[in-house]
């Protein structure tokens, strides 16, 4: 597997939860709402923009946590004998 299948998780997450953390602590959304005329869409963006950064946050630590189990499952696949070679 090539280091871009196995890390792909983790790039979109982190990806997401740049982009949603972004737009959740800056008022980058807000003007671009504004600019649109859909200013009045901006009082929900709390609803919708913190639990984005929760599943983001969410897919980069399981993406993690999968690339720690393949390493050490990786290291337990040398035989015994080998490691003396």
């Amino acid at each position: 597997m090539s280091k871009w299948t196995e890390n792909r998780l983790v790039f979109w997450g982190g990806l997401g939860a740049f982009i949603a953390g972004l737009c959740c602590f800056t008022p980058l959304l807000v003007w671009g709402l504004a600019a649109l005329g859909l200013a009045a869409f901006s009082a929900y963006l709390d609803g919708v923009l913190f639990p984005l950064l929760f599943l983001f946050v969410a897919m980069v630590l399981i993406g993690l946590d999968r690339a720690r189990k393949r390493r050490g499952e990786a290291a337990c696949d040398v035989s015994p004998g080998d490691a003396g070679a």
